[in-house]
């Protein structure tokens, strides 16, 4: 790991952040987890993305054609929100990246950061 992204990871845990490293298609990606605020900030970007596709749109399967790449598009807002390594500034950097890398990224910040079970409910 080279000295910037040392810094960054440096960083992100002085911020309260906790921070992963992984290999998908033989890369490997270091990214962070996300707070409630950043988690607030990235769903009102989607929330306000898919209105306007409801407003726009009438035919309900063109509409769910639609809203299926607004969820691909936050699944890509919130990589390049978390994304340490390699940098990323672009929704057009990730195309350099391996096909299944957005969503897997995804999915795992957003396990990183709390959502999903990490155990079975006890029943109290």
């Amino acid at each position: 790991m080279d000295t910037k992204v040392k810094e960054k990871v440096k960083a992100a845990k002085e911020a309260g952040h906790s921070v992963f490293a992984v290999t998908i298609g033989g890369k490997q990606f270091v990214y962070r987890s996300f707070n409630r605020t950043e988690y607030r900030e990235i769903q009102n970007s989607v929330n306000v993305k898919a209105e306007e596709v409801r407003k726009k749109t009438k035919d309900e399967t063109e509409l769910a054609k639609k809203l299926d790449i607004v969820r691909e598009e936050s699944e890509e807002e919130l990589v390049l929100y978390c994304l340490i390594d390699p940098e990323v500034n672009t929704p057009l950097d990730l195309q350099a990246l391996p096909g299944g890398a957005v969503p897997t990224l995804s999915e795992l910040m957003m396990q990183a950061s709390g959502f999903g079970v990490e155990s079975e409910p006890e029943q109290l």
